[in-house]
This record gives C-alpha cells, structure tokens and sequence, in this order.
C-alpha cells in the first residue's frame, strides 16, 4: 500500500474533483493509471492500494475520504469482483471502473454481474479515460426522475421563464407541495432580476460546493419567494463552468428533498446543464405558434435525442395560442406530433406580472391556465385537461385512417 493524502487535503481540492482511489496489485499498471489521472484537473487520486482492501478498511476510506471514483484493477482473482461488489453494498453511489492489462470477455461479464460497467485496457489513453469517467459517473445517478421538471425555449422569448415561474407558483400555493425553482441558464438567466430578488447565495454558490451539500447549509442556499424556493443565478453574468458531476451532485441532493424540482433552461445546453436535462422526468419544450418557433422547436427535439432524451420523455407546449391563429391540426403537423400543453394569449396579465414581481393573476385566462397545468401534473386533473377541446389534429386524422385501413 502506498500514497496517501488526509482528509483535510481531499476537501481543500474543491468541488471540481472527483476523489478517487486507485486498487490494484500490478503497481506498474496502477502507477501508469495515477500519471493519467494527474493529467486532469478535475481527477484527484488521493490513495493507491497495491492489495484488495479489507471489508473493514474499505468501509473507513469510502466513509472518510468521500470516495467517488474507485479505480479497481481486474486481474483473474475473485477477490477484485468481490471488491466491486462490497462497494456496492456499502456506499451505491462510489462509482467503480475497471481498469487491466487485458480483458478477456468472461472477465467483462463477471465485472458488469459486479458492477463494473466500464474497463479501461491499457494502453490507457486520455481521451478513453475521460470518457468513461463522466460515463460511469453519470450512470450512478438513478435516472430520470419522476419530480424534476424541465422547461426549455424553442427560440429565445418563447415565454420558458414565465411558465417555469407561474407553475413553481401554481403548485406551491394551490397544490401545497415543496417546490424548488432552478435557474439552469448560464447565459441569460433572469429570473431574480423578474423577481426582483438580490440572491446571496446562487447556482454557481451550490454548483461549486456540490460535494458538501447538507441540510443545514442549504436553508441558506436559496430564497423563498411566492411560496416557493428559488436557487436563482446571480444578477451579473458569471463566467463559471463546472463538470457535470457538480449537476449530478446537486440534482441527487434536491430531488430527495422536494415534491417537485422545476428546471428553467437555455434553448442551448453544454455538457454541464445536460445532466439537469438528463434527469428529468419530462422536458417541455416551450414555443409560441410563429414558424420559426415552431421549426425550431421541432429540431430541439432530435437535439435533445442526441443527448439521450428519448422522444417520449418530451412534451410541447404550445404559448401564446389565440384561436385566430392558425389551427392547432396545422401546427402538429409542422412539429411532427401533438402539444401537450395550451396556453393562451395574455399579453395585459403577462405584463403585469412582470411590472409587479409576482405571480400572473390566478383567476385570469393565463392563470388559469397555469392552475390547469399544475393540476395535470398532480394527477389532480386528467394530463388532457392542460390542452383544450380543440378541433382534431391532423395528426390524430392520420393515425385514425391508417388505423382504419389496415
């Protein structure tokens, strides 16, 4: 067994880094593993063990280092596998990857029945190393989860703050549930300015503390405003990136701790608001029936595919709807499947709104509708009841006939 740091110089690293710990008999290989790890700065190796741990010492370095990352090298011996598994068993959310001279595939299948979902075979390149990283970090997180909620601009303007905001509103107040409010764009998020809120505390405040986040600490990471909790980003544009295991970090702490956990989103994602996206149980797409709205909304769906959103985990909502416009049928078809969501037109109960830092007025047409919403995604309301009575869809005219012909 050799180096080793203490625990007051794994925390002194930051947020940014993964703490790892580096397991294998075969120093050479294990010393190789260490040189390309420090090649990273968001990688930290604090330990190399050149023996398999002990159920006991395993359980003191998982416990007080916060070991995120095991590095377990998978020689012929059942000890490695049985390694993987006490991992499993003892702290779920340490990820393990493999890492050996040679994988045979009888060695692979028994890493994936213990855990090991990904193996590094040397020569380890760097590329390969990160990949894999974020890839096996990223699939410790439960998957998509049935509280978070995403909502995301076709174009710029669509309304995707507004609806965010007014349904965090909606479910707080009518529905009595525990709803946090995200602010998810780094680019022009400008939900404490429509607020009028002066955070103290933002994303980029929880992002770069995502490896401590506790109870204690996060009464004062967000601002209670119109009966819901906001983690808004700050007024002055901030510069900072983070990798998206900070995303992961504080989408697995939140979402235990709220009945609902609402995303407003950019039109574009980097790697890093991904993993918000990845997360959610459903991710509305918010257009206004302009065409380029429209078409543009129809491409962020193949978008988000490309990030490992499947088709079914997104809705359309359809703002802004006057029924001068042109028919909803049209509209499905130029976006290729149904809205989801109807709002309607109101531009005065919108303004006003925003001009007082509040909530839309409850019992106008917008508010209503908001209150609809909020019921649907209760279960209050049957999911339908967000989208009004309206004449049949070309699309639903389609799949009636092909039904009926065939």
């Amino acid at each position: 067994m050799f180096e080793g740091r203490g625990p007051r110089d794994v925390y002194a690293r930051g947020g940014d880094m993964l703490n790892c710990i580096v397991v294998g008999p075969n120093r050479s290989l294990a010393r190789a593993l260490h040189a390309l790890c420090a090649e990273f700065e968001d990688l930290f190796v604090y330990k190399i063990l050149d023996a398999f741990p002990s159920l006991f010492e395993l359980a003191r370095l998982l416990n007080l280092f916060g070991t995120e990352v095991i590095f377990l090298e998978i020689d012929s011996s059942e000890r490695a596998f049985a390694v993987a598994r006490e991992i499993r068993g003892l702290h779920p959310q340490t990820v393990v990857v493999g890492f050996a001279d040679k994988c045979e595939p009888e060695q692979a299948a028994e890493a994936a029945r213990s855990g090991i979902t990904e193996i590094l075979v040397s020569p380890f390149e760097p590329g390969t190393l990160q990949k894999l990283v974020v890839k096996a970090f990223e699939s410790r997180s439960p998957g998509t989860s049935q509280n978070v909620l995403a909502f995301l601009p076709a174009k710029p303007g669509a309304g995707a703050s507004t609806i965010a905001i007014n349904v965090a509103g909606a479910l707080a107040n009518e529905q009595q549930q525990n709803v946090l409010l995200i602010d998810g764009d780094f680019h022009s998020g400008v939900i404490s300015l429509v607020l009028n809120v002066d955070p103290i505390q933002t994303v980029i405040d929880a992002l770069e503390s995502s490896h401590e986040l506790n109870d204690s600490k996060w009464r004062h990471r967000t601002e209670k405003v119109h009966g819901f909790d906001l983690l808004p980003m700050p007024q002055i544009k901030s510069p900072s990136r983070f990798p998206s295991w900070n995303y992961h970090r504080l989408l697995n702490f939140v979402r235990t701790r709220y009945d609902t956990v609402i995303l407003d989103m950019p039109e574009m994602l980097d790697a890093g608001n991904q993993a918000f996206i990845n997360q959610a149980k459903t991710v509305y797409i918010v257009c206004t029936p302009e065409s380029s709205s429209l078409f543009l909304a129809h491409r962020r769906i193949y978008e988000l595919k490309s990030y490992g959103v499947e088709r079914d985990r997104v809705d359309i909502i359809l703002n802004r709807y006057l029924k001068k416009d042109q028919r909803l049928g049209q509209i499905e078809a130029m976006l290729g499947r149904q809205v989801s969501v109807i709002l309607p037109y109101d531009s005065r109960h919108v303004r006003d709104a925003t001009l007082g830092a509040t909530l839309v007025d409850r019992g106008s047409p917008i508010g209503k509708a908001f209150s609809t919403f909020a019921r649907t995604l209760t279960g209050a309301a049957p999911k339908g009841a967000a989208r009004p009575a309206q004449e049949e869809s070309l699309l639903s005219m389609f799949r009636k006939r092909a039904w009926q012909h065939s």
